[in-house]
């Protein structure tokens, strides 16, 4: 935990000269607005493992009727609910064959559902392997303890 969103990115600067690598959940790293929630999972496998679109736009799509999300599979971002938002980017992360998944204030992205109960779910339903570290706010400390989770504080 940190106390301001400044030390996160510092933080994980850090980590990446190091050489540690991550796929990121985050506000600060949007989805592509003009694209639909298919491509922007699909563009993962299309531009970083040279797969073919089409097969790609379909494995994505696939994945999103197995969370139950495939009534957003042809929305723009702008039209979903900030957990539809945050479930396509964890989707995308995952789906990054090398690395850490960092999630980045998920409790300032996710306003209608605890960001821990959907990050855990989303993690067991898709079978992610990924170590997922999660950066956040000394101010939302009170959502991990509550949960009986423990708590890293940086300063």
């Amino acid at each position: 935990m940190f106390e301001y969103k400044k030390d996160i990115f510092d933080f994980l600067e850090r980590l990446e000269k190091r050489g540690e690598e991550f796929s990121y959940v985050s506000t600060y790293t949007p989805l592509i607005s003009n694209l639909n929630m298919v491509e922007n999972i699909s563009l993962i496998e299309e531009v970083r493992y040279k797969e073919d679109p089409q097969k790609a736009q379909e494995r994505a799509l696939e994945i999103l009727k197995f969370l139950e999300l495939d009534q957003i599979a042809f929305k723009r971002p702008a039209f979903c609910s900030s957990y539809e938002v945050f479930s396509v980017q964890f989707v995308r992360a995952s789906m990054v064959k090398e690395g850490k998944i960092a999630i980045i204030t998920p409790s300032e992205f996710l306003l209608e559902v605890s960001a821990i109960d959907l990050i855990k779910y989303l993690q067991d339903r898709l079978k992610v392997k990924h170590k997922i570290i999660i950066f956040d706010l000394v101010n939302y400390k009170f959502k991990y303890e509550n949960r009986g989770l423990k708590c890293h504080i940086k300063r």
